[in-house]
Protein backbone atom coordinates (compact mmCIF):
# COMPACT_ATOMS: atom_id res chain seq x y z
CA UNK A 1 0.00 0.00 0.00
CA UNK A 2 1.26 3.47 -0.85
CA UNK A 3 1.99 5.82 2.04
CA UNK A 4 -1.03 7.86 3.04
CA UNK A 5 -0.79 11.66 2.99
CA UNK A 6 -0.15 13.45 6.28
CA UNK A 7 -3.65 14.98 6.11
CA UNK A 8 -6.38 12.93 4.46
CA UNK A 9 -9.89 14.15 3.66
CA UNK A 10 -12.92 11.93 3.08
CA UNK A 11 -16.25 12.72 1.49
CA UNK A 12 -18.95 12.92 4.20
CA UNK A 13 -21.43 11.39 1.74
CA UNK A 14 -19.27 8.27 1.60
CA UNK A 15 -19.15 8.06 5.38
CA UNK A 16 -22.92 8.50 5.57
CA UNK A 17 -23.38 5.65 3.09
CA UNK A 18 -21.07 3.14 4.80
CA UNK A 19 -20.83 4.33 8.43
CA UNK A 20 -23.68 6.76 9.18
CA UNK A 21 -23.40 6.50 12.96
CA UNK A 22 -19.69 7.32 12.75
CA UNK A 23 -20.43 10.58 10.95
CA UNK A 24 -22.92 11.50 13.67
CA UNK A 25 -20.31 10.72 16.32
CA UNK A 26 -17.77 12.89 14.52
CA UNK A 27 -20.15 15.83 14.28
CA UNK A 28 -21.19 15.52 17.93
CA UNK A 29 -17.66 15.82 19.28
CA UNK A 30 -16.84 18.68 16.95
CA UNK A 31 -19.93 20.46 18.26
CA UNK A 32 -19.00 19.69 21.88
CA UNK A 33 -15.47 20.98 21.35
CA UNK A 34 -16.79 24.23 19.90
CA UNK A 35 -19.26 24.71 22.76
CA UNK A 36 -16.65 24.02 25.42
CA UNK A 37 -14.14 26.35 23.75
CA UNK A 38 -16.72 29.15 23.68
CA UNK A 39 -17.52 28.45 27.31
CA UNK A 40 -13.81 28.60 28.20
CA UNK A 41 -13.40 31.89 26.34
CA UNK A 42 -16.24 33.44 28.35
CA UNK A 43 -14.81 32.25 31.66
CA UNK A 44 -11.30 33.59 31.15
CA UNK A 45 -7.64 32.64 30.62
CA UNK A 46 -7.52 29.80 33.17
CA UNK A 47 -10.28 27.93 31.38
CA UNK A 48 -8.84 28.55 27.93
CA UNK A 49 -5.53 27.09 29.10
CA UNK A 50 -7.42 24.13 30.63
CA UNK A 51 -9.11 23.51 27.25
CA UNK A 52 -5.79 23.79 25.40
CA UNK A 53 -4.07 21.55 27.96
CA UNK A 54 -6.65 18.84 27.34
CA UNK A 55 -6.04 19.23 23.61
CA UNK A 56 -2.28 18.98 24.15
CA UNK A 57 -2.75 15.97 26.42
CA UNK A 58 -4.74 14.26 23.67
CA UNK A 59 -2.06 15.00 21.07
CA UNK A 60 0.64 13.56 23.32
CA UNK A 61 -1.37 10.48 24.26
CA UNK A 62 -2.49 9.58 20.76
CA UNK A 63 0.84 10.20 19.01
CA UNK A 64 2.84 8.24 21.57
CA UNK A 65 0.34 5.40 21.17
CA UNK A 66 0.70 5.36 17.38
CA UNK A 67 4.47 5.31 17.32
CA UNK A 68 5.25 3.14 20.35
CA UNK A 69 4.90 -0.51 19.23
CA UNK A 70 4.12 -1.62 22.79
CA UNK A 71 0.86 0.34 22.89
CA UNK A 72 0.08 0.63 19.18
CA UNK A 73 -3.04 -1.48 19.52
CA UNK A 74 -6.00 0.42 18.01
CA UNK A 75 -6.96 2.01 14.71
CA UNK A 76 -9.60 4.71 14.31
CA UNK A 77 -12.09 4.67 11.46
CA UNK A 78 -11.52 7.22 8.70
CA UNK A 79 -13.44 10.42 9.37
CA UNK A 80 -13.93 13.57 7.28
CA UNK A 81 -10.45 14.81 8.18
CA UNK A 82 -7.64 12.54 9.43
CA UNK A 83 -4.06 13.47 10.36
CA UNK A 84 -0.78 11.55 10.69
CA UNK A 85 -1.28 9.28 7.70
CA UNK A 86 -4.73 7.96 8.54
CA UNK A 87 -4.24 7.51 12.28
CA UNK A 88 -5.61 10.61 14.02
CA UNK A 89 -9.14 11.81 13.15
CA UNK A 90 -9.98 15.44 13.87
CA UNK A 91 -12.93 14.54 16.09
CA UNK A 92 -10.72 12.32 18.28
CA UNK A 93 -8.30 15.24 18.64
CA UNK A 94 -11.27 17.32 19.83
CA UNK A 95 -12.69 14.51 21.97
CA UNK A 96 -10.13 15.23 24.70
CA UNK A 97 -10.91 18.90 25.35
CA UNK A 98 -14.64 18.33 24.78
CA UNK A 99 -14.88 15.69 27.53
CA UNK A 100 -12.06 16.68 29.89
CA UNK A 101 -13.00 20.35 29.97
CA UNK A 102 -16.63 19.41 30.66
CA UNK A 103 -15.79 17.11 33.57
CA UNK A 104 -13.26 19.49 35.14
CA UNK A 105 -15.57 22.50 35.06
CA UNK A 106 -18.56 20.49 36.27
CA UNK A 107 -16.65 19.14 39.26
CA UNK A 108 -15.45 22.65 40.16
CA UNK A 109 -18.93 23.23 41.57
CA UNK A 110 -18.00 21.01 44.50
CA UNK A 111 -14.91 23.08 45.43
CA UNK A 112 -12.81 20.06 46.40
CA UNK A 113 -9.09 19.90 47.09
CA UNK A 114 -6.70 18.95 44.29
CA UNK A 115 -6.64 15.18 44.94
CA UNK A 116 -10.39 14.88 45.57
CA UNK A 117 -11.17 17.12 42.58
CA UNK A 118 -9.04 14.94 40.31
CA UNK A 119 -10.69 11.80 41.70
CA UNK A 120 -14.15 13.21 40.99
CA UNK A 121 -13.04 14.12 37.47
CA UNK A 122 -11.80 10.54 36.96
CA UNK A 123 -15.22 9.16 37.91
CA UNK A 124 -17.04 11.74 35.78
CA UNK A 125 -14.81 11.01 32.80
CA UNK A 126 -15.42 7.27 32.84
CA UNK A 127 -19.17 7.88 33.28
CA UNK A 128 -19.05 9.98 30.10
CA UNK A 129 -16.99 7.30 28.36
CA UNK A 130 -18.95 4.08 29.03
CA UNK A 131 -21.71 4.42 26.38
CA UNK A 132 -19.18 5.86 23.90
CA UNK A 133 -16.84 2.90 24.36
CA UNK A 134 -19.55 0.23 24.21
CA UNK A 135 -21.39 1.59 21.19
CA UNK A 136 -18.25 2.86 19.48
CA UNK A 137 -16.61 -0.54 19.20
CA UNK A 138 -19.86 -2.29 18.31
CA UNK A 139 -20.34 0.20 15.45
CA UNK A 140 -16.69 -0.18 14.39
CA UNK A 141 -15.68 3.42 15.04
CA UNK A 142 -12.27 1.86 15.71
CA UNK A 143 -10.77 -1.64 15.92
CA UNK A 144 -8.52 -3.23 18.54
CA UNK A 145 -5.48 -5.47 18.16
CA UNK A 146 -6.77 -9.03 18.43
CA UNK A 147 -4.17 -10.55 20.77
CA UNK A 148 -2.42 -7.68 22.59
CA UNK A 149 -2.25 -8.85 26.25
CA UNK A 150 -2.82 -5.30 27.53
CA UNK A 151 -6.29 -5.17 25.98
CA UNK A 152 -7.14 -8.87 25.74
CA UNK A 153 -9.81 -9.03 28.47
CA UNK A 154 -12.97 -7.26 27.33
CA UNK A 155 -16.38 -6.05 28.47
CA UNK A 156 -18.76 -5.88 25.48
CA UNK A 157 -15.60 -5.86 23.31
CA UNK A 158 -14.24 -2.91 25.34
CA UNK A 159 -10.90 -3.65 27.06
CA UNK A 160 -11.16 -3.21 30.80
CA UNK A 161 -7.92 -1.28 30.53
CA UNK A 162 -9.72 1.31 28.40
CA UNK A 163 -11.75 2.29 31.46
CA UNK A 164 -8.54 2.34 33.52
CA UNK A 165 -6.96 4.59 30.90
CA UNK A 166 -9.81 7.11 31.00
CA UNK A 167 -9.81 7.31 34.78
CA UNK A 168 -6.05 7.52 35.38
CA UNK A 169 -5.34 9.93 32.55
CA UNK A 170 -8.28 12.20 33.46
CA UNK A 171 -7.08 12.21 37.08
CA UNK A 172 -3.56 13.08 36.00
CA UNK A 173 -4.55 15.96 33.73
CA UNK A 174 -6.88 17.44 36.34
CA UNK A 175 -4.42 17.16 39.22
CA UNK A 176 -1.41 18.38 37.26
CA UNK A 177 -3.28 21.34 35.76
CA UNK A 178 -4.62 22.47 39.11
CA UNK A 179 -1.26 22.21 40.90
CA UNK A 180 0.74 23.74 38.04
CA UNK A 181 -1.67 26.63 37.49
CA UNK A 182 -1.80 27.45 41.20
CA UNK A 183 2.00 27.40 41.45
CA UNK A 184 2.73 29.40 38.31
CA UNK A 185 -0.26 31.71 37.88
CA UNK A 186 -2.33 31.66 41.06
CA UNK A 187 -5.60 33.55 41.34
CA UNK A 188 -5.00 36.04 38.52
CA UNK A 189 -8.25 36.53 36.58
CA UNK A 190 -6.43 38.51 33.90
CA UNK A 191 -2.95 37.57 32.76
CA UNK A 192 -0.23 40.19 32.93
CA UNK A 193 1.00 41.13 29.43
CA UNK A 194 4.27 39.18 29.43
CA UNK A 195 4.98 37.32 32.66
CA UNK A 196 1.41 36.06 33.00
CA UNK A 197 1.32 34.75 29.45
CA UNK A 198 4.69 33.03 29.90
CA UNK A 199 3.55 31.40 33.12
CA UNK A 200 0.28 30.26 31.54
CA UNK A 201 2.20 28.96 28.52
CA UNK A 202 4.53 27.02 30.79
CA UNK A 203 1.54 25.49 32.54
CA UNK A 204 0.08 24.49 29.17
CA UNK A 205 3.32 22.80 28.06
CA UNK A 206 3.87 20.98 31.37
CA UNK A 207 0.34 19.62 31.53
CA UNK A 208 0.25 18.69 27.82
CA UNK A 209 3.48 16.70 28.02
CA UNK A 210 3.49 15.34 31.57
CA UNK A 211 -0.10 14.31 32.27
CA UNK A 212 0.29 11.18 30.13
CA UNK A 213 3.43 9.96 32.00
CA UNK A 214 1.64 10.62 35.29
CA UNK A 215 -1.29 8.55 34.04
CA UNK A 216 1.05 5.74 32.96
CA UNK A 217 2.59 5.81 36.44
CA UNK A 218 -0.84 5.18 37.95
CA UNK A 219 -1.38 2.33 35.49
CA UNK A 220 1.67 0.60 36.97
CA UNK A 221 -0.64 -0.64 39.74
CA UNK A 222 -2.76 -2.48 37.17
CA UNK A 223 0.24 -3.90 35.34
CA UNK A 224 1.81 -5.17 38.54
CA UNK A 225 -1.32 -7.11 39.51
CA UNK A 226 -2.13 -8.24 35.97
CA UNK A 227 1.32 -9.04 34.59
CA UNK A 228 2.88 -10.56 37.71
CA UNK A 229 -0.08 -12.19 39.47
CA UNK A 230 -2.45 -12.58 36.48
CA UNK A 231 -5.24 -10.66 38.22
CA UNK A 232 -8.13 -10.05 35.81
CA UNK A 233 -8.32 -6.37 34.66
CA UNK A 234 -11.94 -6.25 35.79
CA UNK A 235 -10.63 -6.32 39.37
CA UNK A 236 -8.19 -3.47 38.83
CA UNK A 237 -10.90 -1.39 37.13
CA UNK A 238 -13.17 -1.84 40.15
CA UNK A 239 -10.29 -0.92 42.48
CA UNK A 240 -9.70 2.32 40.55
CA UNK A 241 -13.42 3.13 40.70
CA UNK A 242 -13.66 2.40 44.43
CA UNK A 243 -10.48 4.33 45.33
CA UNK A 244 -11.30 7.41 43.24
CA UNK A 245 -14.92 7.23 44.33
CA UNK A 246 -14.04 6.92 48.02
CA UNK A 247 -11.66 9.89 47.89
CA UNK A 248 -14.26 11.97 46.05
CA UNK A 249 -17.15 10.94 48.32
CA UNK A 250 -15.24 11.45 51.58
CA UNK A 251 -14.11 14.94 50.57
CA UNK A 252 -17.55 15.93 49.33
CA UNK A 253 -19.23 14.74 52.54
CA UNK A 254 -16.83 16.82 54.66
CA UNK A 255 -17.24 19.98 52.56
CA UNK A 256 -19.68 22.69 53.56
CA UNK A 257 -21.85 23.23 50.54
CA UNK A 258 -21.95 26.92 51.33
CA UNK A 259 -18.52 26.94 49.69
CA UNK A 260 -19.85 25.42 46.50
CA UNK A 261 -20.24 27.70 43.56
CA UNK A 262 -22.89 27.67 40.89
CA UNK A 263 -21.55 26.93 37.41
CA UNK A 264 -23.98 28.61 35.07
CA UNK A 265 -23.59 27.14 31.62
CA UNK A 266 -26.42 26.05 29.39
CA UNK A 267 -23.78 24.87 26.90
CA UNK A 268 -22.26 22.35 29.32
CA UNK A 269 -25.67 21.10 30.39
CA UNK A 270 -26.67 20.76 26.73
CA UNK A 271 -23.54 18.71 26.00
CA UNK A 272 -24.40 16.25 28.77
CA UNK A 273 -28.01 15.86 27.58
CA UNK A 274 -27.10 15.55 23.88
CA UNK A 275 -24.29 13.08 24.62
CA UNK A 276 -26.44 10.63 26.54
CA UNK A 277 -29.56 11.11 24.41
CA UNK A 278 -27.47 10.36 21.32
CA UNK A 279 -26.39 6.93 22.59
CA UNK A 280 -29.82 6.02 23.94
CA UNK A 281 -31.46 6.86 20.61
CA UNK A 282 -28.62 5.20 18.73
CA UNK A 283 -28.91 1.84 20.47
CA UNK A 284 -32.71 1.78 20.54
CA UNK A 285 -33.78 3.10 17.15
CA UNK A 286 -31.05 3.80 14.66
CA UNK A 287 -27.84 1.80 14.79
CA UNK A 288 -27.66 -1.26 12.54
CA UNK A 289 -24.13 -2.60 13.04
CA UNK A 290 -24.58 -5.37 10.47
CA UNK A 291 -24.80 -2.73 7.69
CA UNK A 292 -21.48 -1.04 8.52
CA UNK A 293 -18.58 -1.16 6.07
CA UNK A 294 -15.48 0.35 7.67
CA UNK A 295 -12.63 0.84 5.24
CA UNK A 296 -9.35 2.08 6.66
CA UNK A 297 -6.31 1.12 8.68
CA UNK A 298 -6.58 -2.02 10.78
CA UNK A 299 -4.30 -4.69 12.22
CA UNK A 300 -1.99 -6.11 9.55
CA UNK A 301 -3.30 -9.37 8.05
CA UNK A 302 -0.85 -12.26 7.75
CA UNK A 303 -0.69 -15.97 6.92
CA UNK A 304 1.84 -16.75 9.65
CA UNK A 305 -0.54 -17.18 12.56
CA UNK A 306 2.23 -18.39 14.88
CA UNK A 307 4.53 -15.36 14.58
CA UNK A 308 4.74 -13.37 17.81
CA UNK A 309 6.04 -9.94 18.82
CA UNK A 310 7.28 -8.74 22.20
CA UNK A 311 5.25 -6.34 24.32
CA UNK A 312 7.26 -4.47 26.97
CA UNK A 313 5.17 -3.33 29.93
CA UNK A 314 5.81 -0.53 32.44
CA UNK A 315 6.71 -3.16 35.05
CA UNK A 316 9.62 -4.33 32.88
CA UNK A 317 8.01 -7.61 31.89
CA UNK A 318 7.95 -8.93 28.33
CA UNK A 319 4.60 -10.28 27.16
CA UNK A 320 3.67 -11.69 23.75
CA UNK A 321 1.15 -10.85 21.05
CA UNK A 322 0.52 -12.23 17.57
CA UNK A 323 2.33 -10.24 14.90
CA UNK A 324 -0.53 -10.49 12.41
CA UNK A 325 -4.30 -10.78 12.38
CA UNK A 326 -5.12 -14.36 11.44
CA UNK A 327 -8.41 -14.10 9.53
CA UNK A 328 -9.18 -17.79 10.10
CA UNK A 329 -8.67 -17.59 13.84
CA UNK A 330 -9.45 -14.29 15.55
CA UNK A 331 -11.70 -13.18 18.40
CA UNK A 332 -13.21 -9.80 17.53
CA UNK A 333 -17.00 -10.36 17.55
CA UNK A 334 -17.84 -6.82 16.37
CA UNK A 335 -16.55 -7.37 12.81
CA UNK A 336 -16.09 -10.03 10.17
CA UNK A 337 -15.49 -10.10 6.40
CA UNK A 338 -18.86 -11.26 5.06
CA UNK A 339 -19.28 -8.16 2.87
CA UNK A 340 -15.99 -8.65 0.97
CA UNK A 341 -16.13 -10.31 -2.47
CA UNK A 342 -13.45 -12.85 -1.52
CA UNK A 343 -14.61 -13.15 2.06
CA UNK A 344 -11.26 -11.97 3.39
CA UNK A 345 -8.74 -9.13 2.92
CA UNK A 346 -5.45 -9.50 1.08
CA UNK A 347 -2.48 -10.96 2.95
CA UNK A 348 -0.15 -8.31 4.42
CA UNK A 349 -2.85 -5.66 4.01
CA UNK A 350 -3.18 -2.94 6.65
CA UNK A 351 -5.79 -0.95 4.68
CA UNK A 352 -8.92 -2.98 4.11
CA UNK A 353 -12.65 -3.18 4.80
CA UNK A 354 -14.22 -4.85 7.82
CA UNK A 355 -17.93 -5.57 8.06
CA UNK A 356 -20.10 -4.93 11.11
CA UNK A 357 -21.96 -7.78 12.77
CA UNK A 358 -25.51 -7.85 14.19
CA UNK A 359 -26.26 -7.66 17.89
CA UNK A 360 -26.28 -11.05 19.56
CA UNK A 361 -28.86 -9.55 21.89
CA UNK A 362 -30.18 -6.12 20.99
CA UNK A 363 -32.14 -5.95 24.24
CA UNK A 364 -28.99 -6.57 26.25
CA UNK A 365 -27.21 -3.69 24.53
CA UNK A 366 -30.23 -1.48 25.13
CA UNK A 367 -30.19 -2.30 28.84
CA UNK A 368 -26.46 -1.69 29.41
CA UNK A 369 -26.27 1.47 27.30
CA UNK A 370 -29.49 3.07 28.53
CA UNK A 371 -28.65 2.23 32.14
CA UNK A 372 -25.18 3.81 31.83
CA UNK A 373 -26.71 6.90 30.21
CA UNK A 374 -29.34 7.29 32.95
CA UNK A 375 -26.63 6.97 35.61
CA UNK A 376 -24.60 9.62 33.79
CA UNK A 377 -27.53 12.01 33.55
CA UNK A 378 -28.29 11.58 37.26
CA UNK A 379 -24.62 12.07 38.18
CA UNK A 380 -24.30 15.35 36.32
CA UNK A 381 -27.75 16.52 37.42
CA UNK A 382 -26.68 15.99 41.02
CA UNK A 383 -23.50 18.01 40.46
CA UNK A 384 -25.07 20.82 38.44
CA UNK A 385 -28.12 21.29 40.63
CA UNK A 386 -28.60 19.44 43.90
CA UNK A 387 -25.13 20.08 45.37
CA UNK A 388 -25.80 23.82 45.44
CA UNK A 389 -29.58 23.99 45.79
CA UNK A 390 -29.78 21.77 48.85
CA UNK A 391 -27.53 24.10 50.82
CA UNK A 392 -29.57 27.13 49.78
CA UNK A 393 -32.75 25.42 50.93
CA UNK A 394 -31.11 24.44 54.22
CA UNK A 395 -29.97 28.03 54.78
CA UNK A 396 -33.52 29.30 54.22
CA UNK A 397 -34.94 26.80 56.72
CA UNK A 398 -32.38 27.79 59.34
Amino acid sequence: MEALPFVKARNPAEIWRDEPTFLLCELSFELFALLTLLDAWKRGPRYVVLWLSALGHGLTTELVSYFNPNINSFWHAQSTLVFFRGRFPLHIMLFYPATMYLTNVAVEILQLGAVAHASAVAIADVIIDVPFDIMGIKLVWWTWHDTDPNIFDRHYSVPWTSYNFHMTFAWSLSFLFRVTWNLLVGEQKKLKPLSGILRAGTCLIVVSLMSMPLGVLQCTFHHFLHDVFFIHPEITTLIYVFVYGAIFWRADRRLSKSKAKKIKSKALAAIVVIHYAFYMLLVVFYAKPEDIRATGLHEVVGDDCQSESDVYTVTGMILKKKTFLCVDNYDEPYFDFHCLPRGRPETNASWYTVCGTPYKSHVEYMVIVIFSCVVGLLFFWEIFNTSVHNEKEKTKRD
